[in-house]
């Protein structure tokens, strides 16, 4: 595979394997970054499309506890808009 990345990216991602090489003592590479990215990238992927078809959540009209009060208390997942499929 071939990706098209800055000089920046790049270079920020060298200067992170860098420091994760050094924090874990093994040799960690941008293409071991740029991999572990990718797979991260599917997990996520997953777990949205799992959600998106999970059952709707039921409350009992007793339950005021179980209601959310306030909306912003929802978590929001965003998904960058270049890496949509």
């Amino acid at each position: 595979m071939r990706v098209r990345i800055t000089l920046r990216v790049r270079d920020r991602l060298a200067e992170m394997a860098k420091e994760e090489s050094e924090r874990t003592g093994s040799a960690v590479t941008v293409s071991d970054l740029v991999r572990a990215a990718c797979y991260n990238y599917l997990l996520v992927q997953q777990s949205l499309r799992h959600l998106e078809n999970a059952p709707p959540e039921h409350l009992d009209d007793d339950d005021e506890e179980s209601e959310v009060e306030d909306e912003a208390a929802l978590v929001r997942v965003y998904v960058n808009p270049m890496l949509a499929s």
